[in-house]
């Protein structure tokens, strides 16, 4: 009996290897899909631009030009005038606006990224080969002659080289390392909630000195970064910190995996939420990670209610739920 315990044991050992090299193979390729999938499949989908003009024919002829060209891609939204459609662009309720008159104009918005700006600069590229010769109906006889779209960034970007998107795996991995090393040195749950907040201001406040001061590539506004950022990092890291409270061990490698399997991929950062399929673009702004750079943007460069109210909601709900999960066992309740 002691013999046939003895040979079973040798060959769970014998498998263990094959299992971990097994397991480990599949988390690698989760992790490179996680990563690979949004990009893959990223395409536009139905992005809002404004129109104007008082000519219908010459409005028909741009629809018409759009569906032919970019299908799905754009969805048109009539504004009453310019500074209807800045106001429009100001809240992201559209992305661009075309502007059907004598001299012709695309309105952008630099700040958007490159991605979402480089869809308008492309349509408006197509758009003055299409319109050549069709100033209006009156002077359909004349000859065709090249139409010029001025092209107007009405919010530009503070560095053309630089986008938001670079800060995605620095955001969801600032919260989750910092609540990590906070839980290996700090026992007590009101310590680490204390300890938390502080990392969380001085992660903001670190981040504006590097952006701004030292690379310049974001603008000048302070409490716009540093608050942000400082909320962010507080609630990824209070989403790992209750995930620990709650599941021991564990619970931070299942929280730093949701974060980084789920949360960053679509957050909408490395690819605009609008460009992803289905329904995912809408689920990554509610986590922690797709919330903070959505806030961000519209902090720097949106800052109106109707862009900064949604995704300071979520962020202040995840920091809600993770300071009750910490709080809700004392220290010597803790699943370790």
């Amino acid at each position: 009996m002691a013999k046939r315990n003895m040979s079973k044991y040798v060959a769970s050992l014998r498998r263990k290897p094959v299992m971990v090299g097994f397991i480990s193979a599949v988390a690698v390729s989760i992790l490179t899909l996680a990563f690979l999938w949004p990009a893959k499949t990223a395409s536009p989908r139905h992005i809002p631009i404004g129109i104007i003009g008082n000519d219908k024919q010459q409005i028909m002829l741009v629809t018409k030009m759009l569906e032919a060209n970019a299908k799905d891609k754009v969805a048109l939204v009539e504004v009453s005038d310019r500074t209807d459609a800045i106001d429009k662009m100001k809240q992201r309720e559209i992305f661009g606006t075309i502007i059907i008159s004598s001299a012709p104009e695309v309105l952008t918005a630099s700040a958007n990224g490159p991605a979402l700006n480089g869809v308008i600069t492309n349509i408006a590229t197509n758009l003055e080969r299409g319109l050549s010769g069709f100033t209006s109906k009156r002077e359909a006889t004349r000859q065709a002659s090249q139409v010029t779209l001025k092209k107007t960034d009405i919010i530009p970007a503070h560095a053309a080289s630089f986008d938001l998107a670079q800060l995605s795996l620095p955001i969801m991995l600032g919260g989750t390392i910092g609540s990590v090393v906070i839980l290996a040195f700090v026992r007590s749950s009101w310590h680490r909630l204390a300890a938390l907040s502080a990392y969380s201001i001085l992660v903001g406040a670190s981040m504006f000195l590097i952006l701004h001061t030292w690379f310049n590539v974001v603008p000048n506004n302070a409490w716009a970064l540093v608050g942000t950022l400082g909320l962010g990092s507080f609630a990824i890291g209070s989403f790992v910190m209750g995930f620990y409270t709650l599941l021991g061990s564990r619970g931070i490698g299942l929280a730093t995996l949701i974060n980084l399997l789920i949360a960053n991929p679509l957050s909408g950062m490395m690819v605009p939420a609008l460009f992803l399929p289905w329904i995912w673009g809408t689920v990554g702004q509610l986590f922690a990670v797709g919330a903070t750079g959505t806030l961000l943007r519209g902090a720097l460069y949106f800052p109106v209610a109707e862009v900064i109210l949604m995704p300071l909601i979520v962020l202040l709900v995840w920091s809600a739920l993770g300071v009750t999960a910490i709080l809700s066992r004392s220290r010597d309740q803790i699943i370790r």
